[in-house]
């Protein structure tokens, strides 16, 4: 039985704070400098972020490229809602950018940003996979409200 992603974010969230309860917190060793060490897994982010928060594949494709042109890559993907979002694979990309030093994580984090807003709608799913996404890269900070502000 696949969780929701609200279900995800709660998990991930509520391990996360568990864990820096009860485990020597230990600060996340930084591995990957250079975007092109991560690509891959931006591109897996950046897909869930587009599909999950458009209902329509031409819309979800502008999301995800803006949020890939932000970052100069070229988007090799091409979201629809044919395909499944795997919450392992984004799970699975968030592990391998957790261990990104700080500026890769912020250009991650405008680009998640770029791509919720392409639509200029953030609905209430994209705020909480964007809110565990910079919670898991340790960047919490004020959630987008669309308004452009």
């Amino acid at each position: 039985e696949q969780c929701s992603v609200f279900e995800y974010v709660l998990q991930r969230m509520v391990l996360q704070h568990l864990a820096a309860r009860f485990e020597p917190v230990r600060s996340p060793q930084v591995r990957y400098s250079k975007l092109e060490e991560v690509a891959k897994n931006v591109e897996t982010l950046l897909f869930a972020l587009s599909v999950l928060g458009n209902e329509e594949p031409a819309v979800a494709r502008e999301a995800f490229q803006a949020g890939m042109g932000t970052l100069g890559l070229s988007a090799q993907l091409s979201p629809s809602l044919e395909e499944k979002v795997s919450l392992n694979d984004l799970d699975g990309a968030l592990a391998v950018l957790e261990q990104a030093g700080p500026s890769l994580k912020k250009s991650v984090i405008d680009a998640c940003q770029a791509c919720i807003l392409a639509d200029r709608e953030v609905l209430p799913r994209e705020q909480q996979l964007f809110r565990a996404v910079a919670e898991a890269l340790g960047c919490p900070i004020p959630l987008p409200d669309g308004s452009g502000a």
